[in-house]
């Protein structure tokens, strides 16, 4: 799964916009938990089949925006990173971290990108 994201980002030329230090999170669980590194979009594993999507921060703090299966995982967050650059881009000031653009806007507006 962490290489068909990572194959995904460098792909898709739209995301090299994003800035230098936007961060990416897929954590399976088990013994090496990664619920207290804080990152702009996060993956963590339900089951075996479906992840947690949230934004901005660790894992008790970010924002929570949905579910998604374990496939999905490189298109939600393709779609997650062109919102952030959409978005951001109709603010005055816009924010450089995803937690700044949750605080500016709500994660409702978020998730709207992600609707089909």
């Amino acid at each position: 799964m962490a290489r068909t994201l990572d194959a995904r980002l460098a792909e898709d030329t739209v995301l090299h916009g994003l800035p230098p230090k936007f961060g990416w999170l897929v954590c399976g669980g088990g013994f090496g938990h990664l619920a207290d590194s804080s990152t702009d979009v996060r993956f963590d594993a339900v089951d075996a089949e479906r992840f947690r999507v949230s934004l901005g921060g660790t894992l008790a703090k970010a924002a929570l925006l949905g579910l998604c299966r374990a496939e999905d995982v490189a298109d939600v967050a393709s779609a997650l990173g062109r919102a952030f650059l959409e978005l951001r881009a109709s603010l005055p000031e816009p924010p450089r971290r995803m937690a700044g653009l949750v605080a500016a806007i709500g994660i409702e507006e978020i998730g709207k990108r992600l609707s089909p």
